[in-house]
């Protein structure tokens, strides 16, 4: 073995060993692909140094010639395998290009493979080199170039200028800290490859260096590539430190279990929502020892298989003091390769507590619904900036409106009475000036005309503009009737009290000129009676032989008086005694 050919079996060596260890590397991380790229980079090097040995151990041309092929053919795969690793560590693929030049070198391969014409090397052309370097003969027995190999030449010289452009670019427009070692790496690889194509196509007289250019470029791209690994696991470690601490302390409950539902693993989040002490003793548990209802499993992992991942499924499960809870779950599914389901990730949310005040809260929205329902209240707020109306159903039920219909202002103002429509525009502008809104008017309703009364809050943003208001409106169409007839009653009472009273000063004259007539009465009836004693006392004192036919005559004519007047005095008091009921009957008939 010639010294020359130490260093490409040493070097054979290193490229393997790096191969083989990236290839290790790419099958424990299949999404890696630039460890496999360069795997396969490593090992068509060390083919390559290999045939770089057989060639410098070569003590006949013919043995040179068949190891020229050789290298000529291990020199197209580590071409396919360079382009590969470059596009997979820049990510600057071509697909297009990438095949057309692999397709070539695939062609360049199986010429040097099968060909043994003057197509490919002049067997009849003995081209043995001998020169002296540093004291030593240097001897190389190989053969002339044909015209396909001048040509494959030639092409991996273009082709080192593309991988040379490919750094470049990458260097300058992508990442110049990862596209430095690259760069530098294919610059060293060029130089030594262009320094082979000269000795190879006889311009001079060197030992060939592109096999010292691979070990170059494979030393440097393992180092950057190494160092670049390191630190991704630093990164990947203080990545997953983050993780397992945003893990343990987040309040979400986080989970994996079986098919079977046996917990795998958790966090602590999801230990306190089942009341346990710590993770060993949940994971200990049996699964039908944790839900509830069992079926509820099931059901999951049937949907889980039907539909996918799975948000917000309601599961109720056994606390460690038998007291239940309601969780959320978000669940999907880990499947095997073959496609069956391993295991489920998932996610748990206590909202017992949620539940229960959802519970509450539609409870009290159903008691404030039938409340304004009865009352015929509703509440409604504008947003004025986008002019749109929301409000309660009751609000949609005396506007006459589908429930969640659009409402707008002009909406709402068509549905104004026409006689009211310009008193309402007027009151909400001196709203929008800061007054209160509080009204009352009539809007028409499939025909129907009803009153309601609306009070409401107006707010203001920075600028001074309304953007909000909040109020309600309440139907009082029946106030407004009960109104009405109240003041027709009140009309009607004051009627009769006015003729009452008319009735009342009637009967106290009456009563007046019957106290006059009784008081006439007895002052005359006295006199009366008084005359007619003292006239019968007198008759009774005249003898009667002095009584004169004149003087009977005079007393028989007032005899005839007194009667007649006593007879007229009763009269009165007749009528009097008449006034006198009547007084009393307006009186209690009032």
């Amino acid at each position: 073995m010639t010294i020359l050919s130490v260093p490409p079996l040493i070097m054979a060596v290193v490229a393997f060993y790096i191969g083989i260890y990236y290839f290790i590397l790419f099958l424990g991380d299949r999404t890696r692909r630039v460890n496999s790229s360069f795997s396969f980079m490593c090992l068509a090097i060390g083919f390559y140094n290999i045939c770089c040995v057989g060639n410098y151990n070569a003590t006949h041309y013919l043995q040179g010639w068949y190891w020229q092929r050789f290298q000529l053919f291990t020199l197209a795969f580590v071409s396919i395998g360079l382009l590969g690793f470059v596009t997979d560590y820049t990510g600057l693929e071509r697909k297009k290009t990438n095949i057309c030049i692999m397709a070539f070198f695939g062609v360049c391969a199986l010429v040097q493979l099968f060909d043994q014409s003057d197509l490919t090397w002049i067997v009849s052309q003995p081209l043995i080199k001998t020169f002296d370097l540093y004291g030593k003969t240097i001897t190389y027995n190989e053969v002339a170039q044909g015209i396909f190999t001048d040509i494959q030449a030639y092409a991996f010289l273009c082709f080192f200028t593309y991988i040379y452009w490919l750094s470049f670019y990458y260097y300058r427009k992508v990442d110049s800290r990862k596209g430095l070692p690259l760069l530098l790496s294919t610059i060293l690889f060029c130089l030594a490859m262009f320094e082979d194509v000269m000795v190879s196509t006889g311009f001079y007289d060197f030992v060939y260096t592109l096999e010292y250019g691979y070990v170059g470029f494979l030393l440097i791209m393992t180092y950057a590539q190494t160092t670049q690994e390191n630190k991704l696991r630093g990164q990947l470690s203080e990545t997953e430190s983050r993780y397992r601490s945003l893990i343990s302390n987040i309040p979400i409950g986080i989970f994996r279990t079986t098919c079977d539902g046996q917990i795998v693993s958790i966090n602590p989040a999801f230990v306190k929502i089942l009341g346990y002490d710590t993770e060993e003793e949940l994971l200990s548990v049996p699964a039908d020892k944790i839900w509830r209802f069992p079926n509820q499993r099931q059901i999951l992992l049937k949907r889980l298989k039907e539909k996918g991942p799975l948000k917000d499924f309601e599961a109720e499960f056994c606390k460690k003091d038998g007291s239940t809870c309601l969780v959320s779950l978000s669940v999907q599914g880990g499947y095997h390769p073959d496609g069956d389901l391993e295991f489920i990730d998932g996610m748990g949310r206590d909202i017992t507590e949620r539940k229960k005040y959802q519970k509450d809260l539609v409870l009290k929205q159903y008691y404030l619904t039938k409340a304004q329902e009865m009352g015929r209240i509703g509440t409604w707020e504008l947003d004025v900036l986008r002019n749109r109306q929301v409000g309660t159903d009751e609000t949609y039920r005396i506007y006459g409106l589908p429930i969640g219909a659009e409402l707008t202002y002009e909406m709402f103002l068509d549905i104004v009475h026409p006689q009211d429509r310009e008193y309402v525009q007027d009151q909400w502008q001196m709203a929008l000036e800061g007054a209160p809104y509080d009204v009352e008017h009539r809007i028409i309703v499939e025909g129907e005309v009803k009153w309601v009364r609306q009070k409401a809050e107006l707010s203001f943003n920075d600028k001074g503009e309304c953007d909000r208001a909040v109020g309600f409106i309440q139907d009082i169409s029946s106030m407004k009737k009960t109104e009405q007839e109240l003041n027709l009653h009140r009309q009607h009472l004051e009627k009769l009290v006015e003729e009452r009273t008319q009735q009342l000063v009637q009967a106290e004259r009456l009563a007046a000129t019957g106290r006059l007539a009784a008081s006439v009465a007895h002052e005359i009836n006295n006199p009366l009676q008084g005359m007619s004693i003292h006239l019968d006392l007198m008759n009774d004192a005249i003898p009667g032989s002095t009584k004169s036919a004149k003087s009977e005559a005079h007393y028989d004519h007032v005899k005839k008086i007194s009667p007649a007047s006593r007879r007229s005095l009763h009269n009165c008091l007749i009528f009097i005694s008449t006034l006198k009921m009547r007084k009393n009957r307006l009186i209690s008939m009032d």
